[in-house]
């Protein structure tokens, strides 16, 4: 048996593997797969509550009345 590894020796591996896992979530795959995959694992309601928040922050009426002063 060979010697016991050291941290240095196992950790690019690691990296190694969390970038092709990374590569693999995201960018592998026919357009339609990764599109597919993006759509259902978004956060659709974190995206909706901040919108929402965005949008009470304005008030078309008040937009309208200091244009036309």
């Amino acid at each position: 048996m060979g010697a016991p590894l050291r941290r240095n020796d196992y950790e690019p591996r690691m990296v190694a593997a969390a970038l092709a896992f990374q590569y693999e979530m995201f960018y592998a795959g026919a357009q339609f797969v990764t599109a597919g995959h993006s759509f259902r694992t978004y956060g659709w309601g974190e995206a909706g509550n901040l919108v929402d928040q965005v949008l009470a922050g304005f008030s078309l009426e008040a937009t309208i009345s200091s244009a036309k002063q």
